[in-house]
């Protein structure tokens, strides 16, 4: 089906499954959907917070993933907030859920803290590169 929609709208296969996957996580979280809807955030900080929340549905129950769904849509309504600060929530609320659920002991959670190292290099022509070293639980919210 991609490929059909794609030829028939002149578009990629990849960017009809982008927007058909990004429809189906808007599907899954009402808060979020309600949140690009009402042009609270911009498609790129919904998707990370759909990827971020889909990371979360692995270690915590689905009621508890909504009470963290609303309170992050409240979070990102409050005042304008970067991806970055974005990023950086949702991976503590993934760490401590890890841990919760016995997937992490504390020291891990500290030392995952420790171990994550992120630089921007600007390149001057109006782009950066992004170098990041990151312990497992970190990579797995990216």
């Amino acid at each position: 089906m991609p490929s059909e929609v794609g030829f028939a709208l002149g578009l990629a296969e990849s960017q009809v499954r982008h927007g058909l996957a990004s429809a189906d996580g808007l599907h899954r979280y009402p808060a979020v959907a309600r949140l690009v809807d009402a042009g609270g955030v911009v498609a790129w900080t919904a998707q990370k917070l759909v990827d971020h929340l889909d990371a979360l549905a692995e270690v915590v129950p689905a009621t508890r993933l909504e009470v963290i769904e609303e309170s992050v849509v409240g979070w990102l309504t409050a005042r304008p907030r970067t991806v970055g600060a974005l990023n950086r929530r949702m991976r503590r609320l993934l760490l401590h859920a890890c841990a919760a659920a016995g997937l992490l002991d504390d020291e891990s959670v500290d030392r995952a803290r420790l171990d994550r190292r992120v630089e921007v290099r600007p390149t001057g022509d109006g782009c950066a590169e992004i170098w990041a070293l990151l312990p497992e639980p970190d990579a797995l919210a990216v």
